[in-house]
């Protein structure tokens, strides 16, 4: 049975602003253009459903909702004059527009039930993916199923209205290209991802492969930290880590 899909992410800003800020002009291209461009370069891969739906024959459409650029860009090709007012404004057109059977929303913190109810269009399906503990006034009581990776979101979810939990896995598809690529690796250790004050133990397990890093050969090594807030660690561990590898974002 075919049926159309609308994945919704967000990307982080860092990401963005550092891909526009590298390529001049991009900003203007046509919105399939740059969502192609932003895929291709492979960010957030394993969380990336569209392409691969597609090859299979679904009618699938990716829409990064925090990407100025690329929101302004649908909005001028559909005759809403190209002023990005809100995200959630802009989001609603197309979704609306489109009329997807599924709505896959990847950070449905931010659109949450509140944004979903605002559809005048109502998906058949509409799903949410959360790996992180959810701020108590989530209300996901319109999302069908929330996939997650994180054993007590199935406690957490049931809690906020969602009518069912799914556990999901997801994995970097074969031709992502941080696979594909070939590398020179520089680095012995390397933490590429999120961590905020609630992360307690994973600051303290950064900040102990910190310690160890800083010993003096052969027990030292090289260590990476790429986030897009390296606030939380300690302000050491972020001194010393930059130094290593140039980059703590």
């Amino acid at each position: 049975m075919s049926f159309s899909l609308v994945q919704v992410n967000t990307f982080y800003p860092g990401f963005l602003n550092d891909a526009y800020a590298a390529a001049p002009g991009k900003a203007d291209a046509p919105y399939a253009d740059q969502i192609g461009w932003l895929l291709d370069m492979g960010f957030s891969d394993p969380h990336m459903f569209t392409r691969p739906l597609e090859a299979l024959g679904v009618e699938a459409t990716q829409i990064i909702a925090n990407c100025g650029p690329a929101q302004a860009a649908w909005l001028r090709e559909n005759g809403a004059g190209g002023v990005l007012q809100s995200e959630h404004d802009a989001l609603r057109m197309q979704i609306d527009a489109l009329k997807p059977d599924v709505l896959y929303i990847n950070d449905c913190i931010t659109f949450d039930s509140v944004f979903v109810r605002t559809l005048t269009h109502k998906p058949k399906l509409v799903i949410g993916w959360r790996g992180f503990p959810p701020p108590d006034a989530t209300d996901w009581t319109a999302f069908d199923a929330i996939l997650t990776s994180f054993d007590k979101m199935f406690d957490w979810a049931k809690a906020r209205g969602a009518k069912k939990v799914i556990r999901f896995h997801p994995g970097f598809p074969r031709d992502c290209p941080a696979i594909a690529t070939p590398r020179a690796p520089d680095l012995d250790v390397v933490f590429s991802g999120s961590v905020t004050r609630q992360h307690s133990y994973r600051i303290q397990l950064l900040n102990y492969l910190g310690g160890l890093s800083r010993l003096p050969e052969p027990d030292g090594f090289a260590f990476g930290l790429f986030m897009n807030d390296a606030s939380p660690p300690t302000r050491r561990l972020r001194r010393s880590t930059a130094a290593r590898c140039g980059a703590t974002r």
